[in-house]
């Protein structure tokens, strides 16, 4: 095995993702600049029904040429790679790069997104959740440890954040890495999401994407600020992803919202996937709240009573509520 025969085998894993990623070597990875065929196949036919799964169109999100570079396969070989953490990170830096830009060729672009989406989706799911309050609450060393341990040791980036950076979409429909969110770094997501609702198709990719439920508050929270900041480019996204949302996930939404409503009685500090899955549904309230009649414009959204009830008990339409 080598670094292709790795990326080939997670390319087959994101088809139909179960469990984690498989891992491999990453030995040879020259071999990575010109793959061999059936190694372009299952790139191009995971990018194909990517694009069919999120409603991008045929062909997808209006190009007629739709091609694929090499970024979304460094990723593959990068997240198979994981275990060498140093020629993964190398990788994925190297896919980084090769993101296509205003000057590449149009071909490259919105197909060459799909497919980093198509392999970076699935991982970030699929692989453990970074966590902050690890490094947020860890006790401080003594004077006599720092002294020795000399200055701070920053922590890499976790993987995941690695590749969220590396794929514009799912930083999107995903979240965006957390050192950006943390700066407030976000302007390329929401310029990134401007332009979908530009393109054909590109405004039910958003629909689609955006409208699930998701284990990590810092999606559900991302999601909720990204449509309130395009509500003034398209004032019917956020009732059209709302609707989506009950009409497709509505269930689980259910579930969720049933959990979320028990453990935000239980005292003590919030909890926070409870606070974000409530928060999901703040820009909806805002619209009810501006005068929207939600009964008459979207008669399909009926179920949403439990989710903007919660919104309006715990506040969480005020900025920084809770």
């Amino acid at each position: 095995m080598n670094a292709e025969t790795t990326a080939l085998r997670v390319l087959a894993w994101a088809a139909e993702p179960k469990g984690q990623p498989p891992q491999g070597p990453l030995w040879d990875v020259t071999a990575l600049r010109d793959p061999a065929e059936p190694v372009r196949t299952a790139l191009a036919e995971l990018a194909r029904t990517t694009a069919a799964r999120l409603g991008a169109g045929r062909p997808p999100l209006g190009e007629q040429d739709p091609g694929v570079g090499l970024g979304a396969l460094l990723l593959a070989a990068a997240l198979g790679g994981r275990g060498q953490q140093d020629p993964a990170r190398r990788l994925a830096e190297a896919a980084e790069q090769r993101f296509p830009t205003p000057n590449t060729p149009k071909k490259a672009r919105w197909y060459d997104v799909l497919a980093r989406h198509a392999v970076v989706a699935p991982a970030v799911v699929a692989l453990p959740m970074p966590s902050d309050a690890r490094s947020r609450h860890a006790s401080a060393p003594a004077v006599g440890d720092a002294q020795l341990l000399g200055a701070p040791h920053e922590e890499p980036e976790p993987l995941t954040d690695t590749l969220l950076r590396c794929s514009p979409l799912t930083a999107v429909l995903h979240r965006p890495c957390r050192s950006r969110i943390r700066a407030g770094a976000t302007a390329a997501e929401r310029g990134t999401a401007t332009l979908l609702l530009r393109h054909p198709r590109g405004r039910e990719l958003l629909i689609t994407g955006l409208c699930r439920w998701s284990p990590d508050p810092a999606v559900l929270t991302w999601r909720a600020e990204l449509l309130t900041l395009l509500d003034e480019h398209d004032p019917e996204l956020i009732l059209d992803v709302c609707t989506a949302a009950r009409l497709r996930h509505g269930d689980h939404w259910n579930e969720q919202l049933r959990r979320a409503a028990r453990d935000l009685m239980l005292e003590g500090p919030a909890d926070g996937s409870a606070l974000a899955t409530a928060r999901f549904w703040a820009p909806l309230a805002t619209k009810q709240r501006n005068g929207t009649d939600l009964a008459r414009v979207r008669p399909l959204l009926a179920g949403h009573e439990q989710a903007l009830r919660l919104v309006h008990t715990y506040g969480l339409t005020r900025a920084g509520a809770r």
